[in-house]
């Protein structure tokens, strides 16, 4: 993992804690979330795309880590 990696979103958690640090990270993880989830159902992976589909549906609404 890099500065440049996209997936470096979501590593961006405070330990032992899943909310976003900051709208701006909530998009991020959004975005990237969007792309995998068009490459696992490109693959026929039902499973990791109704995962992140629910991951995006709670991060949308999951309130910020202060």
């Amino acid at each position: 993992m890099h500065a440049g990696d996209p997936g470096a979103c979501f590593y961006g958690f405070h330990p032992g804690d899943g909310r976003p640090s900051s709208e701006e990270h909530r998009q991020d993880c959004l975005a990237y979330a969007d792309q995998c989830k068009a490459i696992a159902a490109a693959q026929g992976d039902k499973r990791d795309a109704r995962d992140l589909e629910a991951f995006k549906t709670w991060m949308q609404s999951a309130p910020l880590n202060p």
